[in-house]
């Protein structure tokens, strides 16, 4: 056995008051395990029970947003409807006094220099209050045109488009059913039959389009469609010249106001055997 000397003392191991690097390691290890999925599981917890919460109390705030919102709106309508707001005003013409004056050539020099006065005040007026040039009177614009309807002055041709009627193109023209199938044979035998691209004859006025035929005089024609001689003479269509107003075989006359006279048709049938 070893033995010390007397007096000797036994030398034992220092250790150093600070906790070692491998210490710290592991005391940081030892939390990583235990206390991060701890802290993480009470944060997870959390979240979900705030979570639940604010579901409970979405419908209430929305409601009283929406409130708020129409309470703010009504408030900024009641002070805009409260607030003056600056008009302008109309420019103002001022007529000045003419002065008297003795003479009577004195009055006509003065009225020339009151005149130009006057045209120069109305000038700047303009210039200030509308914005012209030169005191020229401009013309406003007029956002609607009224278009007036114009008669027509001559005859003219309209071709049948896709689900054109009589009825519809009467209406188109501002004439009646009987002045389109008058004026077109084709039409008054087959009113129901027209053709796309057919050219139909269109009249200015209502009445009968008439062929003069041989033997024909204004009072025959005025008899057949009763109206009478002058109508159809005095015109402005049928360009007849007076005094005698003369009309050829051949040529076309408007009878306004006319009738055509009924004419029954005609179905020939055949019985018996074939």
């Amino acid at each position: 056995m070893r033995t010390h000397r007397a007096g000797e003392m036994m030398r034992l191991p220092r250790r150093n008051g600070t906790p070692s690097n491998t210490t710290k390691r592991q005391s940081l290890r030892r939390w990583f395990e235990e206390g991060f999925p701890r802290a993480f599981a009470w944060l997870a917890t959390t979240v979900y029970r705030l979570t639940g919460d604010w579901r409970g109390w979405r419908p209430l705030l929305t409601r009283t947003s929406a409130h708020l919102a129409v309470i703010a709106v009504a408030i900024v309508a009641i002070r805009l409807s409260n607030v003056e707001w600056p008009a302008q005003a109309a420019p103002t013409l001022s007529t000045p006094a003419l002065p008297a004056s003795a003479g009577a050539g004195g009055n006509e020099e003065k009225a020339e220099d009151v005149l130009a006065q006057f045209n120069r005040q109305n000038g700047r007026a303009f210039l200030n209050g509308r914005g012209g040039a030169n005191g020229a009177i401009i013309r406003l614009a007029r956002p609607h045109t009224i278009i007036p309807e114009r008669p027509r002055l001559d005859i003219i041709t309209y071709t049948v488009q896709v689900g054109d009627t009589v009825q519809a193109i009467a209406a188109l023209f501002g004439l009646q059913p009987t002045t389109i199938m008058w004026a077109n044979p084709a039409i008054e035998d087959a009113p129901d039959l027209l053709r796309i691209g057919q050219e139909v004859i269109i009249l200015p006025i209502d009445g009968v389009y008439h062929t003069v035929a041989e033997g024909d005089t204004l009072e025959s024609i005025a008899e057949k469609y009763k109206v009478e001689p002058e109508a159809i003479a005095t015109c402005e269509y049928n360009h007849l010249e007076p005094p005698n107003y003369s009309i050829e075989e051949g040529m076309r006359l408007i009878v306004p106001g006319g009738e055509k006279p009924y004419v029954p048709k005609v179905v020939t049938t055949y019985t018996g055997p074939v």
